[in-house]
């Protein structure tokens, strides 16, 4: 009893540290939306007071997100069948970030390294769809930069998964990427055989990444739904506006049926 009491005070701790209510949240919206929720669990904090490391997981926005087109899942079955060779996606660094990244190179020079959003940003991208998506003001990347000066200057890392030969062995590791993924800043040999990614889908399509997701059921109901008001309206018109058969001895003028409102042919 006094070692489950310890193991629940712990995992309660550790729920609050994480700040899981608000990741469960993130996780689940992108779970049910986009019908896969994808969680890193590959970074930690160590909380220099209690000597203890911290894990720091994060929800991997969807619409940035990079993969193995052949992958079926990000660890595939027990053997590893259908996993992702590769995958990534681009987030928001400072300076500061940056500097206190224990991966990130520590001798890299950041006047090289541009900030703001490339021109081959997909961050920006989802940016920009979801500004319009709530009808909102879109900005250019010259705005962007201009705003984003100084310190608090924000730049597009894509932090890269793949497999790599190492030493005449193939690892797996990840591999920090700045100026439109051209310049490497930072570099991990992961020390697990899988990838630290959680990987939870809805309802997962047997044998493909893509499954259906909460739009996709909804999106069927609608459809029905159109349908149906359509095959309505024409049965409407088909009783307003009915098709007759005419003698074409007595119609010698095909013009004369064109159709007009309260039209009247003489025979």
């Amino acid at each position: 009893e006094e070692v489950a009491e310890n193991l629940n005070s712990l995992a309660e701790n550790d729920y609050d540290e994480m700040g899981k209510d608000v990741l469960d949240y993130d996780w689940d919206w992108d779970t049910l939306f986009f019908g896969r929720g994808l969680l890193d669990t590959s970074e930690y904090k160590r909380d220099a007071e209690k000597k203890i490391y911290v894990p720091t997981p994060y929800v991997i926005d969807p619409i940035p997100f990079l993969r193995d087109p052949l992958a079926r899942s990000v660890n595939g079955d027990e053997e590893g069948r259908g996993a992702a060779r590769f995958f990534g996606y681009e987030q928001k660094m400072t300076k500061k970030d940056m500097q206190d990244h224990p991966h990130i190179f520590s001798d890299i020079k950041f006047e090289e390294i541009k900030f703001g959003s490339g021109t081959q940003s997909i961050l920006r991208d989802a940016i920009d769809a979801r500004a319009q998506a709530q009808g909102l003001q879109t900005f250019g990347n010259k705005e962007l930069q201009e705003a984003n000066l100084g310190a608090n200057a924000a730049y597009d890392i894509t932090k890269w998964y793949t497999n790599y030969e190492v030493d005449g062995k193939v690892k797996k590791v990840i591999v920090w990427l700045a100026n439109d993924r051209t310049k490497v800043v930072g570099f991990q040999i992961l020390k697990t055989p899988y990838w630290p990614i959680v990987d939870r889908p809805l309802y997962p399509t047997s044998h493909d990444w893509d499954g259906t997701s909460i739009p996709d059921l909804t999106e069927d109901k609608q459809r029905a739904r159109a349908i149906a008001q359509n095959l309505g309206l024409k049965a409407m018109k088909a009783d307003l506006y009915p098709m007759y058969i005419y003698d074409t001895n007595k119609i010698k003028n095909k013009n004369d049926l064109n159709f007009e409102e309260n039209k009247f042919i003489g025979m």
